[in-house]
This record gives structure tokens, C-alpha cells and sequence, in this order.
């Protein structure tokens, strides 16, 4: 019973042992309780009320959208004109960020100067298919 009356204060809102001091419980500024007696999330409470940061990218998008509609073109291509100005002046940085976006980042080779440690146990059949494709493959590089 007496349990039952501290979970009632705690619903409440009264001031109890478990809901005041450094208490698991804890309270958001409406000084309703957010978490339970066992640290747990109340239904319908958030753990991340501001929600997630905003990136870098997140926050060029939110001031681009704050340029009234009618001079986003005209601002883009402002930008752009600056960001190829100096990616063409010396900017190498720049300038690869422009290319691998253009074609692509260049794959990476990975080289392998070894022996290849086999610890399986393959049938005769897939162990030869697979001696042919090594075969194959050093043939191709």
C-alpha cells in the first residue's frame, strides 16, 4: 500500500524521496517526471527532445531554404561560381572534391604479396575450380 501511495506522489508531481535530490528519476522543466523509479523512459517521453544535431550538410540545407524562392538559382550559381573560382586558382583540395564528385572517387587497388593459407576443407571439384580461378587471377594482374 505504501508503495502504491509514493508511485501516486510520483505521478503526481509531490515531492518524494525518489523524485527529488540525484533520484534516477528524473524531471524536465514542466517538473513532470520523465523516467520511472527503475531509470527507464515514460511512454511518450523523449530521451533526445532536441532531436539529432544538425550536420554540416543539414545546416546548408536549412540556410538554403531560408533565400526567399525566387533568388535560390541566382544564389546557387553564385556559389558555385565561387567554389570553381578558387577550386581553378590553386585550391587542389577543391578541385579533387569537384572531380570525384564529377566521376567518381578512384577505386583502390589492394595488393597481396603472399601466400594464400587455406583452413578449409573443400571437395575435390570446388578445390580445383577455385586453383583455376587463382590461376586466372594472377594471369590478370
Amino acid at each position: 500500500m505504501g508503495n502504491q501511495n509514493n508511485h501516486n506522489k510520483i505521478l503526481d508531481n509531490e515531492p518524494t524521496q525518489e523524485n527529488t535530490g540525484n533520484s534516477l528519476i528524473q524531471e524536465n522543466e514542466t517538473k513532470k517526471p520523465t523516467r520511472d523509479a527503475k531509470g527507464r523512459w515514460l511512454p511518450g517521453v523523449s530521451g533526445n527532445p532536441n532531436g539529432a544535431p544538425l550536420s554540416l550538410v543539414g545546416i546548408l540545407k536549412r540556410k538554403l531554404l531560408e533565400i526567399p524562392e525566387g533568388e535560390r538559382k541566382e544564389k546557387a550559381d553564385s556559389l558555385i561560381d565561387v567554389y570553381l573560382d578558387k577550386a581553378f586558382g590553386g585550391s587542389e583540395n577543391l578541385l579533387k572534391d569537384i572531380l570525384d564528385r564529377i566521376d567518381g572517387k578512384p577505386k583502390e587497388s589492394i595488393e597481396h604479396s603472399g601466400e594464400i593459407v587455406q583452413d578449409v576443407n573443400l571437395d575435390e571439384q570446388t578445390q580445383q575450380t577455385l586453383n583455376e580461378f587463382l590461376e586466372w587471377r594472377k594471369r590478370q594482374i
